[in-house]
């Protein structure tokens, strides 16, 4: 990753973190899974143009078809300038989103599967939609049950976004765990 710069402790700074540390996530998730014996399909899709109105994530969607889909992005971490009610905590682990347009078994169940196996959460309130690919996966075709879980960035679209790398690995923990309980 060009520019990047470590910092202090497991944190790093970079341009586009938004969304590459997703996809780093889905990527590990993967790894995690490899051998193991699923009892579902399971398809990764990293989906381009996310930020000027989620095309990739529409259209993928709508092609495959899913029962169920988890949204992995970056959301807010504690920073100046930032009502910390809204807010994540480097190094806090992922944040599960709620929002009416988000399946509430599929949010109590990574909530579950969090605490059960230790990953540490923040739950993430959001009013409406949640301004992500998730808003355009749940309405795709006759409706496709969708959660999401955000890696908390400070200076969001800017050169110098920084993430805690562990909060990575527990987001990729928490999906393979979800994913190995699928029936």
């Amino acid at each position: 990753m060009r520019h990047k710069k470590r910092l202090l402790g497991s944190r790093i700074a970079s341009p586009a973190l938004d969304d590459r540390a997703g996809c780093a996530a889905l990527i590990r998730c993967a790894q995690l899974l490899h051998g193991e014996n699923l009892s579902c399909g399971l398809t990764v899709l990293l989906s381009s143009r996310e930020e000027v109105g989620g095309q990739g994530a529409q259209t993928g969607t709508f092609s495959l078809e899913p029962t169920e889909a988890i949204v992995v992005d970056v959301s807010f971490a504690a920073q100046p300038g930032v009502d910390p009610a809204k807010c994540g905590k480097l190094g806090g682990g992922p944040m599960i989103g709620m929002a009416p347009i988000l399946n509430r078994p599929m949010v109590h169940r990574l909530k579950e599967l969090a605490k059960k196996n230790e990953i540490p959460f923040t739950m993430e309130i959001m009013g409406g939609e949640t301004g992500t690919n998730a808003d355009g996966i749940a309405v795709s075709r006759a409706g496709v049950h969708t959660a999401m879980v955000s890696i908390p960035l400070r200076y969001m679209h800017t050169p110098v976004e920084v993430i805690d790398v562990q909060d990575v690995e527990y987001t990729a923990r928490l999906l393979a765990e979800y994913v190995k309980g699928v029936e």
